[in-house]
C-alpha cells in the first residue's frame, strides 16, 4: 500500500429499509431472542480519478424466539442496503492506483462500515416494544475487491 494514503469517512446512505415484526403470542415473548446477520452483494469501488471510494452491501438481520417447545419462530427482520462514502487522502501526492485504495478497506475502512451498520440495526429495532437488537457484525473478510 502507498504511504501517506488514507480514507476519510464522509457518511453513509441507507436504501430499501424494511423492518418486519411477526405477531407472536405473549407466551413466546418470555423466551430468549436469537439473532443472525447476513450480508450480500459486498462491493467496493473507486472513482475514475481515485478521489472517492465506496463500500456497499446488503444487510439482513433476523431474530427468532424459542416457543418453549424446542422450536423457534420468526420474530423480527431488518433488511437494508448500506453504502459508505469515503474521500481518498493522498498526503504525499504520489501516483496511486485503485489497488492501493482498495487495500485500505482491508486495513480498516470496512470496520467503520460495521460500526454504522450495528448502529442502524439498533436504532431501527428500538422503535418497537422489545429491547433493541445489539448484533455482533462479523469482520468482513480480506479481499473485498
Amino acid at each position: 500500500m502507498a504511504k501517506g494514503l488514507a480514507l476519510n469517512f464522509q457518511g453513509y446512505q441507507i436504501n430499501h429499509l424494511r423492518y418486519d415484526i411477526d405477531n407472536v403470542s405473549s407466551e413466546v415473548l418470555n423466551y430468549g431472542e436469537k439473532m443472525s446477520v447476513g450480508f450480500s452483494n459486498v462491493k467496493t469501488g473507486v472513482s475514475t480519478d481515485n478521489s472517492q471510494a465506496v463500500f456497499s452491501c446488503g444487510v439482513l438481520v433476523e431474530s427468532k424466539l424459542a416457543n418453549g417447545k424446542g422450536e423457534e419462530v420468526p420474530f423480527r427482520k431488518i433488511t437494508f442496503d448500506y453504502t459508505g462514502i469515503f474521500t481518498v487522502i493522498n498526503a504525499k501526492e504520489k501516483e496511486i492506483t485503485k489497488d492501493d485504495i482498495l487495500a485500505l478497506f482491508d486495513e480498516g475502512a470496512s470496520y467503520i462500515a460495521t460500526s454504522y451498520i450495528k448502529d442502524v440495526v439498533k436504532n431501527i429495532s428500538n422503535l418497537d416494544y422489545r429491547m433493541p437488537l445489539n448484533v455482533n457484525v462479523p469482520q468482513f473478510p480480506n479481499g473485498l475487491k
